[in-house]
């Protein structure tokens, strides 16, 4: 990766993901998930890059991976819950959204 370190890449990243580069967004997700493969964000976005492909299981999974390093991240649980209702799966993702929500605050989206 040329930059310095991973922050900067996610920083450009999520700079990519924003403005619709989703392929330059996924393809810096896994440099960085190839230095670092229990960085929970990188998993986490490009599981949202799925999602917004339409690749709901593969979101599911890739979400559920980020949740499983670290599962005290209300957007995980969000973004999970937009993939389990995709899948149709609605009570799975009612609870997703409700454990989102236990974090402590309204969030609209959920």
């Amino acid at each position: 990766m040329a930059l310095k370190t991973i922050h900067e890449a996610m920083e450009l990243a999520t700079q990519q993901h924003q403005a619709g580069h989703f392929g330059d967004a996924e393809g810096i997700y896994r440099q960085i998930l190839a230095q670092d493969p229990t960085h929970s964000d990188a998993m986490q976005r490009l599981g949202v890059l799925a999602l917004q492909a339409g690749q709901k299981a593969a979101a599911l999974k890739l979400i559920e991976q980020a949740i499983a390093i670290n599962p005290n991240v209300w957007e995980y649980h969000f973004h999970r819950g937009l993939a389990l209702a995709g899948l149709g799966r609605f009570k799975d993702a009612i609870e997703s959204h409700q454990r989102a929500l236990s974090f402590g605050q309204d969030y609209a989206e959920v």
